[in-house]
């Protein structure tokens, strides 16, 4: 198998300059590339990949691992039924679902990854009805991720599985429907949310929300 590497030439100014560094990390991800990497370490990979669109790794406090379980009678869109999917964003980050055909009551279990910086943003979601022409609205929800934050950084390991850290009531600032505990599971801090949705005739969303700690990952992702 051969690997073409191309070597980028920094031009700045008119003047040249090789950036060691920027071809050491290109020359690393396209060995990553050619492995299996994406498969076997899907949150290394993530890492790569937000190095070499420009994110400071520094910056990055940790990965917020949302699964997206499933809609509970969504809107219809499409005569008796919709085909709905969800598309997230966390500041200037944007992530989607695939659509489900045919389903008001859609199961994704799917796993979406965003990175967490400062300052804190709200997870917000918007429901669509996958179209061929013109993608259909079936409502949005806002999440106040702060007390999940303030979980991670105030979390003191080992906890015992299942220990609640904290407790979040449905308010303004959030789309709960009812209580939403914080809990230390699987030593990850996890929240499981049911939201309700605004801006439409019906629909919740059950989501559940994990912290992925990214140090001992940035370690082990170092480049030549």
């Amino acid at each position: 198998m051969r690997l073409i590497i191309t070597i980028i030439i920094i031009i700045n100014h008119g003047d040249i300059s090789l950036n060691v560094e920027a071809i050491n990390k290109h020359i690393y991800t396209l060995c990553m590339c050619c492995s299996t990497v994406s498969i076997k370490h899907p949150l290394k990979y993530k890492l790569i990949k937000l190095a070499m669109s420009g994110v400071p790794l520094e910056t990055i406090k940790g990965l917020l691992r949302l699964t997206v379980k499933r809609g509970i009678g969504l809107a219809v869109r499409d005569v008796t039924t919709s085909d709905p999917y969800i598309v997230v964003w966390h500041g200037d980050q944007k992530v989607r679902t695939a659509a489900v055909e045919k389903s008001v009551n859609p199961v994704w279990d799917e796993e979406l990854t965003l990175y967490a910086t400062e300052p804190i943003e709200p997870l917000k979601l918007k429901v669509y009805d996958s179209d061929m022409f013109f993608d259909d609205t079936m409502g949005d929800a806002e999440v106040d991720i702060t007390p999940f934050m303030e979980s991670v950084t105030n979390n003191e390991e080992p906890m015992v599985d299942g220990t609640v850290i904290a407790k979040v009531i449905p308010g303004r600032e959030n789309c709960l429907i009812e209580e939403s505990e914080i809990i230390w599971k699987d030593r990850k801090v996890t929240q499981n949310m049911c939201l309700r949705l605004r801006n439409v005739e019906c629909g919740e969303i059950e989501l559940m929300m994990q912290w992925i700690e990214v140090n001992a990952m940035r370690r082990t992702t170092t480049y030549p």
